[in-house]
């Protein structure tokens, strides 16, 4: 028993320093979860979009299905187990669908979903608020036939309403689309205006990937088309509904893209352009004088596969974003080339971790999203598969670090909040990002917000600057948390400042531990709460979950028998258990804890 315990030991302490060599970050959850998925048909096909669509709280997925196959919408369970929801939500739909993305177009308070399909006409469906959608297109105006791949979603003219810009994949015929929404939905089928020679933005040619980003820091948003074969185009906003094409002006390096994604990867403070590509990726480093340079092999990006789906993120919330990036082939064997990952080390620098985080995977990925899907505030990962393989869920197996995630709510700006930029300050790690609706690869990353905070106890400063131009400055936060900030009412420059403490839990050490046959967990609530109860195994799966709905103030205790939700018995191992409580107000906060189960 003691050399057990000397051994257990040690294993906790490489927990706690980080990875051991060798040891997988993330695990394949996808049969658990209950997603299976291949998308058919269109090599260029395979999108996916990320939001909350029944507003639990909890992240969903749209995936498209392709040809002569539905759509599918998988509901978080809050379990570890998704739903499939697609036809009961209105959204089967048996046209060649591409490329989706998610916001709420009436500002209704929920999320709804654009569909672009290629040789077909898109499709605007309006969300009730419980995951119900009806078909509005027709009414809205948005219904462009053609060859669609890709569209994003930005409130361009900051008018407090979602615009939408389509991508067309065309030589010489059809070109992209700019639909500027007209505000009159309200809840019901609005109308939309084609913009797209007003705002000067129309492209014609192999365009991919999409995004909007705020790239000057002028306070508006600005417009990144990925072209397959050709020069990118960067519009720059004019702030008077025009753009400008300042490709060339950026120095911005010819691409053969897919994908897109935007990060302040090296936390200076503006945002750099990372694009998946048929040859070597490119890194976009902003110069912050209106240029960029790319230093990709300088800080060794090296993906020689064919990048579609690119994914910032800080997947063991040190306070910097990683690149995961989706490679598929085109259905040519010989350039298949396995999903890299590429580690960024703090330091203007990248190690490729793929294999040893267990994420090389081999076949034909193309969408991708980055999300905490089982809320215990560390970033997972889904793809989806063209024809060949199977669409992947990988659970992040998390860590020690501190973290946060804020779910924005905007008033005079538009409800998704989309354009928003968020700086948090936590001792000397300073940090931005932006709300976004539609990057990847005709895909959409959630509409939430995640920082790593790294060994930070308290965040000294959160400053919001919505697209209205009102600044909200929040101080002394609480990590660890999922953090609810609206838009407050005011003029331009006016600060509200909070303490925003969240309501606070004590997660006690389990007893006995090691333990056999069971053990008791008890926790502290400062205030009433709805608490849940989960136990993982180092792999990231559940073994065991609890609702242990509304309690009030005080100190409560639980027993795990060390039964799996079949009623087995869970093996001998180290387990993690996490307690989440979400307070009157929304706000949702977790903390988790290891124990060992010994046979």
């Amino acid at each position: 028993m003691k050399l057990k315990l000397i051994s257990l030991s040690l294993f906790f302490i490489v927990m706690e320093c980080g990875l051991a060599r060798g040891q997988s970050a993330f695990v394949d959850a996808t049969a658990q979860a209950g997603i299976n998925h291949v998308y058919a048909g269109y090599e260029y096909g395979g999108g996916v979009a990320c939001a909350d669509f029944n507003n639990d709280g909890w992240l969903d997925l749209f995936v498209l299905g392709g040809r002569n196959k539905p759509n599918l919408l998988y509901l978080n369970k809050k379990d570890g187990t998704f739903e499939e929801a697609g036809a009961a939500a209105g959204l089967v739909d048996l046209l060649m669908g591409v490329g989706a993305v998610a916001g709420d177009i009436d500002n209704d308070g929920d999320v709804d979903l654009y569909v672009v399909n290629f040789l077909a006409p898109n499709k605007l469906y309006l969300n009730d608020g419980n995951a119900r959608f009806t078909d509005a297109t027709a009414a809205a105006g948005v219904g462009d036939p053609n060859t669609g791949i890709s569209a994003a979603m930005a409130d361009y003219n900051n008018d407090g309403y979602l615009d939408i810009y389509v991508i067309n994949y065309s030589t010489t015929q059809y070109s992209s689309v700019f639909y500027r929404n007209n505000g009159n939905l309200a809840g019901q089928a609005g109308t939309f205006t084609d913009v797209t020679a007003a705002t000067q933005t129309g492209v014609i040619g192999r365009s991919l990937g999409v995004g909007f980003f705020d790239y000057d820091l002028d306070g508006d948003q600005d417009l990144y088309v990925v072209d397959e074969y050709n020069l990118d185009h960067l519009f720059r906003n004019n702030g008077n509904g025009t753009f400008t094409n300042v490709t060339t002006e950026a120095k911005l390096a010819k691409t053969d893209g897919m994908g897109i994604d935007f990060a302040d990867y090296d936390n200076d403070g503006d945002f750099d352009i990372y694009i998946g590509d048929y040859n070597y990726d490119p890194l976009f480093r902003n110069n912050g004088d209106g240029t960029f340079t790319n230093i990709a092999r300088q800080v060794g990006i090296d993906n020689d596969g064919i990048g579609w789906g690119v994914n910032f993120m800080d997947y063991d919330n040190d306070g910097d974003k990683d690149v995961y990036v989706i490679n598929g082939a085109l259905l040519m064997p010989q350039l298949e080339k396995p999903n890299v990952f590429f580690k960024n080390n703090g330091a203007g620098a990248f190690s490729r971790m793929g294999a040893d985080f267990g994420l090389s995977f081999l076949g034909e990925g193309r969408g991708s999203v980055c999300a905490d899907f089982n809320r215990d505030g560390y970033p997972d990962i889904f793809f989806t598969c063209v024809i060949k393989g199977q669409s992947k869920l990988l659970l992040n197996k998390g860590g020690s670090n501190n973290w946060i995630v804020l779910n924005l709510v905007g008033t005079k700006s538009n409800r998704s909040a989309v354009g928003t930029r968020v700086e948090v300050v936590a001792g000397n790690l300073k940090q931005i990002d932006e709300v976004r609706a539609g990057s990847s690869y005709a895909s959409m990353h959630p509409l939430e917000l995640e920082f790593g905070l790294a060994r930070h106890a308290q965040i000294d400063e959160i400053n919001v600057y919505w697209p209205s131009g009102v600044t909200q400055t929040l101080t002394n936060v609480g990590v660890n948390q999922v953090l609810k900030i609206t838009e407050p009412s005011g003029t331009t420059g006016v600060t509200s400042n909070s303490p925003n403490q969240p309501e606070k839990f004590v997660l006690l050490q389990n007893f006995p531990n090691p333990f056999n046959p069971e053990t008791e967990i008890r926790y502290q609530l400062e205030k009433a709460g709805e608490v849940f109860l989960k136990i993982v195994n180092l792999s990231g799966q559940v073994v065991q979950a609890f609702d242990l709905g509304l309690k009030g103030a005080g100190e409560y205790a639980i027993k795990w028998d060390g039964k799996n939700q079949k009623g087995g018995r869970a093996p001998s191992g180290i387990y993690f258990y996490q307690i989440a409580v979400k307070s009157e107000n929304g706000v949702l906060r977790s903390e988790v804890k290891k124990m060992v189960l010994l046979e």
